[in-house]
């Protein structure tokens, strides 16, 4: 072979190799690493909710106790739900605005401790249940008098 030609493929030889060196050099490119994430903050926390009667109310711990039907057993039972600042109102200013006995539908969360934190109040009114339903009182006529009942005389 020419002289030339075996320098020429020495050269590109050694380009060749000189460029696997340099690529082993670099690091291969890897996303950064994810933070771990406790496994509870990975599970969402499931809303639950709840309708009933206001039994009382601590105003200075923003804590009220609403007694509800457990559809599962068909028996009352009473739920301690506890406000903060965080706590959205409906129908109501605040959580001074709950007084016993008012009507009360509650959207909250059970915390790992148990306690059950309430984010949404929305007092409803009794009164206002039919008219949103749009329920009517229904209508009784007295049956007509068939022919065979009617006094002949």
């Amino acid at each position: 072979m020419d002289k030339r030609v075996m320098i020429a493929l020495m050269v590109i030889g050694g380009l060749l190799l000189a460029e696997q060196g340099w690529a082993q050099d670099k690091a291969p490119a890897v996303a950064a690493p994810v933070p771990a994430v406790p496994a509870a903050a990975q599970e969402p926390v499931p809303l639950e909710w709840v309708w009933g009667e206001v039994i009382s109310i601590d105003a200075a711990g923003q804590s009220v106790v609403v007694r509800y039907l457990d559809y599962e057993t068909d028996t009352e039972k009473e739920i301690n739900l506890k406000a903060d600042e965080k706590t959205k109102f409906s129908g109501i200013n605040g959580f001074s605005d709950l007084k016993a006995q008012d009507t009360i539908s509650v959207d909250y969360t059970v915390g790992q401790d148990g306690k059950n934190k309430a984010l949404m109040i929305t007092y409803e009114r009794i009164e206002d249940i039919g008219e949103d339903m749009n329920l009517e009182a229904p209508v009784v006529s007295a049956p007509a008098p068939s022919p065979a009942t009617e006094k002949k005389e």
